[in-house]
């Protein structure tokens, strides 16, 4: 395939960190794919990180590098932020179980269907609703992947009174939810011997306060770190998702604005 002068950028990036901007189509994930295969030539494939943001782009980026990859390697670190957090975790000899979604959900619906609405004035009336308990949810991996606190209002204060009482439920039980997992990662990838030299994320668009800290914690040891991402995007902002975290990486800017994926055809559907 024929890249275009902004892909060859990206595959042929030097040190330092560089993001990638572009919108669906305009060939990110293959500058991505390209560069990991010039650097396994160059690099032990055990040395590349490459992030995905589901199991199924795991998948099909394991898919495409295997074809082109000669000669055997010990290890092919391909995987989603979460699967990365269990890694770390693991290097450490630590096996956290992490509450599914629903597990989690339930468990902040019976929590707060104990609370004494007096720890929270300002936001008592909310108590009894099904939608807080999601609002209280994201409110919760902001707080506690965001290390800055400054200037709270009365309703984050008692989310942070909350947030004690919910960490408290996660000890007793000995397990961790998706956000809690990320940052114990983040805070033990420093001293993990697994630092990679070259790191490539795709889809960033879909970065959480919890990935976006994953992802601080290993760019100072690596050589080389590559970011992609929609920017212009809105995808799983209700689960905290948001482009900013991508736009507040330091580095270099490639944009590719050339399409490649033909658009889909027009329909009309009537309801």
């Amino acid at each position: 395939m024929e890249l275009s002068a902004e892909q060859r950028q990206v595959v042929d990036h030097g040190e330092g960190l560089v993001r990638v901007r572009g919108r669906a189509g305009t060939g990110k994930t293959t500058a991505l794919l390209e560069r990991y295969l010039r650097l396994a030539r160059e690099t032990a494939p055990s040395q590349i990180l490459f992030l995905c943001r589901s199991g199924a782009a795991v998948a099909r980026v394991r898919d495409t590098v295997l074809a082109e990859l000669a000669g055997g390697f010990d290890a092919l670190p391909v995987t989603t932020f979460t699967g990365l957090a269990f890694d770390v975790l693991a290097r450490q000899s630590g096996w956290p179980r992490r509450l599914s979604d629903a597990e989690q959900r339930a468990l902040v619906r019976e929590l707060l269907a104990d609370e004494d609405p007096a720890a929270w004035p300002t936001l008592h009336h909310l108590l009894g609703r099904p939608a807080f308990v999601d609002e209280v949810i994201r409110g919760l991996e902001h707080w506690r992947t965001d290390e800055h606190h400054d200037g709270l209002d009365n309703a984050w204060r008692e989310l942070a009174g909350f947030a004690e009482r919910y960490d408290a439920a996660l000890a007793d039980r000995d397990v961790v939810d998706a956000a809690g997992l990320l940052t114990r990662a983040a805070d033990g990838a420093g001293e993990s011997d697994g630092g990679y030299a070259h790191i490539l994320v795709d889809d960033f668009e879909t970065a959480t306060a919890a990935t976006a800290r994953l992802l601080g914690a290993l760019i100072p040891t690596a050589t080389s770190v590559c970011v992609a991402a929609n920017a212009g995007a809105a995808i799983n902002a209700s689960h905290g998702a948001n482009p900013q975290f991508f736009d507040a990486l330091e580095g270099a800017d490639v944009t590719l604005d050339q399409p490649f994926r033909a658009p889909s055809a027009r329909a009309l559907i009537r309801c």
